[in-house]
């Protein structure tokens, strides 16, 4: 499946000694899935600090969600048993969400990132000059919620979006009816064009 895929790449590319030679083949291979529009690297976040990318593991997200319910969706069975798990769903949700974040990042002119330390994650970062805006998306499943939190703690200067509450629906997100960057970001991005 590509979900398990991109999980094991993500745990072992650049942190078992058994793949430590093989770092700089992988990053082609992302780099040339990322070209042909399937599947991407994501960097992590770490404010204005430059990250060493080969010791940062980078988490992988797909161009298109259909890529991984056919890579696990056999027949019509296979897709309601992946819909109705609730692990499953929810990488199927998060990776709608970062499709469309990435669809739209180059025109938008913003950087798609991830955030984690430690216990604490936030699923998406955007980034657009000195703007930052955090997003955790909700889909139904147990998922700790705390990381958009202290990530606020850590960065007061955020805006933080949380996909899937009663605020901002998938619906009105997936529909660009929620402004990613404050109004007043936006204005000053507009006027420097």
């Amino acid at each position: 499946m590509a979900l398990g895929a991109a999980s094991f790449l993500a745990d072992t590319s650049c942190k078992n000694d058994r793949y430590k030679g093989n770092t700089d083949t992988i990053a082609e291979y992302l780099e040339l899935l990322s070209k042909a529009g399937l599947l991407i690297g994501l960097q992590k976040y770490n404010g204005n600090k430059l990250i060493d990318h080969r010791r940062s593991s980078p988490r992988l997200m797909v161009f298109d969600t259909s890529l991984a319910i056919a890579s696990a969706a056999f027949s019509q069975n296979d897709a309601d048993a992946f819909l109705n798990t609730p692990d499953l769903r929810g990488y199927l949700v998060e990776s709608a969400i970062g499709a469309h974040l990435l669809a739209n990042s180059e025109a938008s002119g913003y950087e798609v990132l991830w955030w984690r330390d430690g216990n604490f994650e936030v699923d998406f970062v955007l980034r657009r000059g000195d703007s930052i805006t955090a997003i955790e998306v909700k889909s139904g499943r147990n998922k700790r919620s705390e990381g958009i939190y202290e990530f606020k703690k850590r960065h007061p200067q955020v805006t933080t979006i949380v996909v899937g509450d009663r605020n901002c629906t998938y619906q009105d997100f997936l529909e660009d009816k929620v402004e990613l960057f404050s109004k007043c970001d936006k204005l000053l991005h507009n006027s420097k064009e």
